[in-house]
Parts: structure tokens; sequence; C-alpha cells
């Protein structure tokens, strides 16, 4: 038990000679404390500012942005962009038998056109 500056025993004494507590009061460590004030803070993100009912949206935005992202850069990889000044006209490197388009109905292509470099 410690004794307080007047002689009288604190209670931080009393409940760890009692068992309840298991560190020393002196021993508590930031280290010690922090799985608690993660759990606190999680608590407090999740009641104030997460809401269940905004999942699919967040879901629903995710998705077009990375559907966005994937097809911009399938246009600036495409045949009509001049990225490099040596060739100023790489749509004429097109063959007969290659596809360049995304979807093509009724028409079979050997393979699809693909640049080469940027």
């Amino acid at each position: 038990m410690s004794v307080g500056p007047r002689g009288n025993v604190s209670t931080a004494g009393i409940r760890w000679a009692s068992g309840l507590q298991t560190t020393t009061p002196s021993t508590i460590t930031a280290t010690s404390l922090l799985p608690n004030m993660s759990q606190n803070v999680r608590k407090t993100f999740m009641k104030n500012w997460f809401a269940v009912e905004a999942t699919p949206i967040f879901a629903i935005v995710g998705l077009v942005m990375v559907g966005g992202t994937w097809y911009l850069t399938r246009l600036a990889r495409g045949p009509t962009v001049v990225w490099t000044h040596s060739n100023p006209t790489p749509w004429n490197d097109i063959k007969p038998n290659e596809g360049t388009k995304l979807l093509t109905v009724n028409q079979h292509f050997d393979k699809s056109w693909e640049r080469k470099k940027l």
C-alpha cells in the first residue's frame, strides 16, 4: 500500500494490494494504455463517423473510380493518341487484321492492337 503525503492510504495502493490492479501505479506506461486508447478511438469513430447505411455508396463510388481509371488508361494507350513526335501518325501502323475497339460485334480479328511503348 502506498501512503500519501498526509499519512493517509491512497486508493490506487489499496487496489494494487487487494489484487484488483495488476500493475503498480508507478509502472503504468504509454504502451499499456495504447490498446485501450485504440479501442476507444475505434469505438468513437464507428459511432460518430461510420454509418452502415453508407457502405453500398462507398462500394459503388470505389467501383466507379476504379472503372474510370481503367478506361482512361485504356484511352490514353489507344492508337489515336500521339505520345511521341517520332511517330506522328500511330494510327497508320494498324494492320487490317487488328482490332482496336473495346467491343466488336459480328467481326473477327486475328489479334487486338496494342501499343509497343509509350
